[in-house]
């Protein structure tokens, strides 16, 4: 009995209503609903409290067909239209909002997905590396967890402040960034010493490139800062100069190096 009065009630309530006229949907319309690589198709997610009669008669008096419930939701239903995808003009559209029963309609929209992938660097001493991945699965940084979430220093720029640095190293040279870089001692940019050298190669050492290890940001941009005068000494004031160097670019300064013994900072470091 109850079926029948809601057969009835359909009915009765399609009758009243004007139906959206199956000419307005032009399904030979080429797919002209591709924006910036998203294109709409005919799907329409549609929130109507009352109860599926309410949802069966809303979606038949706007031309739309009630394929159910969207699974995990209340009072949501997946409405579909016949016939090609649809841009979001479409009269179907405008009507379906203005619905009395309507709380919301929204078209669904197709959008590329990138998926994650992940293949472990090929350097040839990246398995040296025990750090980056210890092969007892303790004691080391979880970087390619990091790595697989797309966490590598892209955009990133990390000045290494130290007694600078071999940019010309196979390495080094890919990720070099000459506008973080500057000589503030006399070593220069090209020190052949190995701490500095060392420091910038373990941020970011470049990937894949057969050569030694790869760094823990090894998309980075690394600059080379040559503060430490004779690769031992500095000033308070070279120090100072240094973690000014190219502020507005610079994301990351790395310090591997301090005094002897621990001392308080002159003026110039705490202003």
């Amino acid at each position: 009995m109850a079926r029948i009065f809601g057969v009835f009630l359909i009915g009765l309530l399609l009758a009243t209503v004007p139906i959206i006229e199956a000419e307005r949907f032009d399904s030979s319309v080429k797919d002209n609903s591709q924006w910036g690589g998203d294109t709409y198709i005919n799907s329409w997610a549609v929130k109507i409290p009352g109860g599926p009669v309410t949802a069966e008669i809303a979606a038949l008096r706007n031309g739309f067909s009630d394929i159910g419930l969207v699974a995990g939701f209340q009072d949501v239903y997946h409405f579909q239209l016949s016939g090609q995808c649809v841009s979001p003009d479409t009269p179907f559209m405008s009507s379906l909002s203005m619905d009395q029963f309507v709380e919301f309609a929204e078209q669904q929209v197709r959008s590329p997905r990138v998926t994650n992938y992940y293949a472990a660097p090929q350097d040839p001493d990246f398995k040296k590396q025990w750090n980056l991945r210890n092969t007892d699965g303790k004691n080391d940084l979880r970087v390619e967890q990091a790595w697989l979430q797309g966490l590598t220093g892209c955009g990133i720029t990390v000045a290494v402040v130290d007694q600078g640095i071999d940019f010309r190293h196979p390495d080094l040279w890919p990720n070099f960034a000459p506008s973080a870089s500057m000589v503030i001692s006399d070593n220069g940019c090209t020190s052949t010493i190995e701490h500095g050298t060392r420091c910038a190669g373990i941020v970011g050492a470049a990937q894949d490139n057969k050569t030694c290890g790869v760094g823990v940001a090894y998309q980075c941009n690394i600059g080379s800062v040559a503060l430490l005068e004779d690769g031992k000494s500095t000033t308070d004031m070279g120090v100072a100069v240094a973690l000014l160097h190219a502020v507005d670019i610079v994301d990351v300064y790395s310090n591997s190096w301090g005094p002897s013994i621990v001392d308080i900072p002159s003026t110039l470091l705490v202003i």
